[in-house]
């Protein structure tokens, strides 16, 4: 298994809620003690979430901007 690290690509493998549905994909932007922040762009607006590492699946490592 591949550790997430900011700016990694991840995927979601559960629903969070209503607009973080299973499958969205962000990008990371801070790693700390209690899991990750990441970006969630969508159509309409962007959406920001703490998401707990057991919740993200890594899919692409260090893309910056």
């Amino acid at each position: 298994m591949t550790p997430i690290e900011r700016h990694d690509i991840v995927g979601l493998t559960r629903t969070l809620s209503e607009t973080l549905q299973e499958g969205m994909i962000g990008r990371v932007l801070y790693c700390h003690s209690q899991g990750f922040e990441v970006q969630f762009p969508t159509p309409s607006e962007t959406r920001y979430a703490n998401v707990s590492g057991a919740d993200l699946k890594f899919l692409i490592g260090g893309i910056e901007s």
